[in-house]
């Protein structure tokens, strides 16, 4: 819905930026804004560009629960409907970018995360993940 947020999808934006605002942080004071730009249809750049700086504010503010959280998308890709799936593609990509993998658990970053994103991502012939 960047493109054409719905009211419910503006009223959202707006209820995190409130709840950013208050907390009285500089990542989440950057959070809000992000949300803001969102809710008002007011941000110039492109959908991808908007995830990419979300996300990497989220990871700002949370390191320590980012790959939760990229775990939990997981879930709702695999789980979530077939609509969802190239959005949260994006924001597993951009969440993913931020993290340091060499501390993330390989057996569950493997065994999970990875089995379930191979399911929706298409790959090269000769390419392995």
């Amino acid at each position: 819905h960047f493109d054409s947020p719905t009211p419910f999808c503006k009223e959202t934006a707006d209820k995190i930026a409130t709840v950013c605002a208050e907390e009285k942080s500089a990542t989440l004071s950057n959070l809000a804004h992000m949300m803001s730009l969102y809710s008002t249809h007011s941000y110039s750049r492109d959908c991808t560009n908007w995830i990419n700086v979300v996300c990497r504010y989220l990871h700002d503010a949370f390191a320590e629960i980012t790959f939760n959280l990229v775990t939990y998308l997981a879930e709702l890709l695999e789980k979530g409907l077939p609509s969802m799936q190239q959005s949260l593609l994006q924001i597993i990509y951009s969440l993913l970018s931020h993290i340091d993998l060499s501390a993330a658990p390989v057996k569950q970053f493997n065994l999970e995360i990875m089995k379930i994103i191979g399911k929706y991502v298409q790959v090269r012939p000769g390419f392995a993940l």
